[in-house]
């Protein structure tokens, strides 16, 4: 209020805000090569492994290389078409086979989806991805154990494994 009482401008003088001597290149390109081979890398985590303050990292981040964190959506593993031809693949090999016992033992082929907290699943992108792209797929999804023991007295009915969990 001085200034403008003085009749002068509002305005900054020129030089009078330096320039931001954290934010080089080197300070730019450190978080950059971690971010690209791990986009889930969340900005503490970051942060704290180029000890760094998590605000400066993060504002770097958006600033200089337009960069977000951005929540992953919710997807299936295994699409509607994809359950119905394994079903009735299912039937098929139960059919096919003319043995009085079949055994079938199966491990970490059939996958259901594990249970993940929304707001620790998240990625760093320059914008959102759409829902086909295939990283939006579960990380680390639960593997399923599966024992069917059939005979000819007993007909053997295929049910869906996953339902029931």
């Amino acid at each position: 209020m001085k200034r403008v009482d003085m009749g002068n401008s509002i305005q900054r003088r020129s030089g009078s805000g330096g320039a931001n001597k954290k934010r080089n290149q080197d300070f730019i390109n450190t978080p950059k090569a971690k971010i690209s081979t791990h986009p889930a890398t969340s900005f503490r985590k970051l942060a704290s492994e180029i000890e760094l303050d998590h605000k400066n990292v993060r504002a770097a981040m958006n600033d200089n290389l337009g960069l977000k964190s951005y929540n992953r959506t919710p997807r299936r593993l295994l699409a509607e078409p994809i359950r119905a031809r394994r079903l009735e693949r299912r039937i098929g090999v139960l059919k096919k086979s003319r043995s009085a016992m079949k055994i079938f033992s199966d491990e970490k082929i059939f996958t259901v989806d594990n249970v993940v907290n929304r707001r620790n699943n998240r990625y760093i992108a320059s914008e959102q991805l759409t829902s086909k792209t295939p990283s939006e797929q579960n990380i680390q999804p639960s593997s399923l154990l599966l024992w069917l023991v059939t005979d000819e007295r007993c007909p053997s009915t295929s049910t869906s494994l996953e339902n029931k969990m």
